[in-house]
């Protein structure tokens, strides 16, 4: 498991709680490199880089006033679970499979992407669509587009 709260209902901050939660996430966007350890009674922990990046991600939800809640997933998933994941219809995620855009390897009940392999793959996506748009801005830029008020209506000036 990645993390599992399995059971649990989502969690908001209280009202009077944000302000402190606003505090621990400037905190640990500060506190990226640092060691932060949890000291109790009789015993001291050094939080590991992972739950604390949770731990920020946390914060800022519930400092702005989000609900949070953890889904476990397995770092082997199942095509179904995968395409839940990303979002994405069953076929297609299968498709990717087929096309070798994503690796996939086989086992007793049918095919399975690792976790990793989905993350990277969503970053490349992201990253491809931010290109893609930065090259849409340059071309309209270089048309001349932002310039023309008539040329940002819907109908492109037409009557």
């Amino acid at each position: 498991m990645v993390v599992s709260l399995a059971g649990r209902s989502p969690v908001a901050a209280e009202e009077q709680e944000h302000a402190a939660f606003t505090r621990l996430a400037r905190f640990l966007r500060s506190c990226a490199e640092c060691d932060l350890r949890l000291v109790g009674a009789d015993d001291e922990i050094v939080l590991p880089r992972t739950a604390i990046g949770l731990l920020r991600q946390v914060a800022e939800a519930l400092a702005r006033d989000d609900a949070v809640a953890i889904v476990p997933l397995r770092k082997r998933l199942n095509t179904l679970q995968a395409a839940e994941l990303l979002t994405v219809p069953h076929d297609h995620l299968v498709r990717l499979l087929d096309e070798g855009m994503l690796p996939s390897e086989a086992g007793d009940a049918g095919r399975y992407v690792q976790f990793d392999h989905l993350m990277a793959y969503t970053a490349r996506e992201d990253e491809q669509r931010r290109a893609g748009m930065i090259e849409l801005i340059r071309l309209s830029e270089d048309l001349g587009l932002y310039d023309d008020p008539a040329a940002a209506t819907p109908t492109g000036g037409l009557a």
